[in-house]
């Protein structure tokens, strides 16, 4: 009876274990999901752009920020810095009571649109092919186990001085949100290509039959890159 016990004790364990460790999972998504939302409100109140270019502006700022901290030997400490800070300008933002009618435009709703898609199409999935002169995910592989830059002793990456690219920003969102799975980063290089596919809506004629091409165009882009190659391997030719 005491070795029952004790087996239902360390089985109790377990699940408080993984129980407890799912809640932080998605208290550290919350917080990628707020610092995500308050880097793009301060864009889009800083610089004035309408939510479709605020989108990629500040995904594209967060990566080259990433990049010249992992020049520096930084590349944690800021990521961290970065999240803290995007998550102090959405409290801000919640606080200040901004209306949210600005990000209900039909390019937000069309990113949406193509990262709900982008999630269909990769969740599960896996690498199956990496270009050895991009190494985009070698490099992001690297990056996690590291938490810095890929030099010339690390043997994985072919060409250890080319630009890393988006892949910091990768890395970024998965160590942010503690989710290592080859799929997440997937998902992450799609939810930067939706972003740049949305962006050309704020300069798009406001008539409903542009709209609606262009919103086409975007969703039948990504079909083709989602079932070519590039959103399985992560192609420096994105």
């Amino acid at each position: 009876m005491g070795g029952w016990n004790m087996a239902g004790k360390w089985t109790s364990r377990r699940r408080a274990a993984a129980v407890i460790e799912k809640l932080l999972q998605c208290l550290r998504l919350l917080g990628l999901i707020l610092a995500c939302y308050g880097w793009l409100r301060f864009s889009m109140r800083r610089f004035r752009l309408p939510v479709e270019l605020a989108l990629p502006v500040s995904l594209c700022a967060l990566g080259l920020t990433l990049f010249v901290a992992g020049c520096l030997g930084l590349l944690l400490p800021v990521s961290w810095l970065l999240l803290g800070l995007g998550v102090v300008l959405a409290v801000l933002s919640l606080w200040k009571q901004e209306g949210l009618r600005p990000l209900f435009t039909p390019g937000a709703l069309l990113w949406l649109l193509l990262c709900g898609l982008a999630l269909y199409l990769v969740y599960g999935q896996v690498f199956y092919y990496v270009d050895n002169f991009s190494h985009w995910a070698t490099a992001v592989k690297v990056l996690l186990a590291k938490d810095a830059f890929p030099t010339a002793a690390d043997y994985h990456i072919y060409f250890p001085q080319y630009p890393l690219g988006s892949s910091v920003l990768v890395y970024w969102f998965a160590r942010m949100a503690g989710i290592n799975s080859e799929w997440f980063q997937m998902l992450c290089q799609a939810v930067l290509i939706a972003a740049c596919l949305s962006a050309p809506l704020a300069l798009a004629p406001r008539g409903k039959k542009a709209g609606w091409a262009w919103a086409h165009g975007a969703v039948f882009a990504l079909c083709v890159v989602g079932c070519n190659i590039e959103l399985t391997s992560l192609y420096v030719d994105n």
